[in-house]
């Protein structure tokens, strides 16, 4: 697998941690998270182009949530962009948030194309 959205170092670790069966396992768990996280996040975003009607709160746990599966993955740009959209909906920035939101829906994109790749080659 050769990505940019995904250290495969990292992600080969994290696999080899339980073995065949495990790894198969977690790596369809890890498609549907990203999946319900990506779904999540634009679910919020299609609500309000201007950040006024945001539910800060749920996209904060969403973006924390994120963040975590990013690093656990080793996602190279996601962790970050996560991590910024949680401090924005944590300060109730709502046009930054907005702003900001596709972007990470689009790194998530990325990460989940990543996933599936090697899945695939699994």
């Amino acid at each position: 697998m050769t990505s940019d959205a995904l250290d495969r170092k990292i992600f080969l670790a994290l696999l080899e941690t339980g073995g065949s069966d495990v790894a198969a396992a977690l790596a369809e768990q890890l498609t549907q998270d990203f999946a319900r996280l990506h779904s999540d996040l634009q679910a919020h975003l299609s609500v309000s182009n201007s950040g006024t009607d945001l539910n800060f709160q749920a996209i904060y746990m969403i973006a924390h949530e994120m963040k975590g599966l990013a690093l656990t993955i080793g996602a190279v740009a996601l962790p970050e962009l996560s991590l910024r959209a949680e401090k924005m909906a944590q300060n109730k920035d709502g046009a930054a948030l907005a702003a900001a939101l596709p972007e990470v829906i689009d790194e998530c994109d990325r990460v989940r194309t990543a996933l599936a790749q090697f899945i695939e080659n699994m």
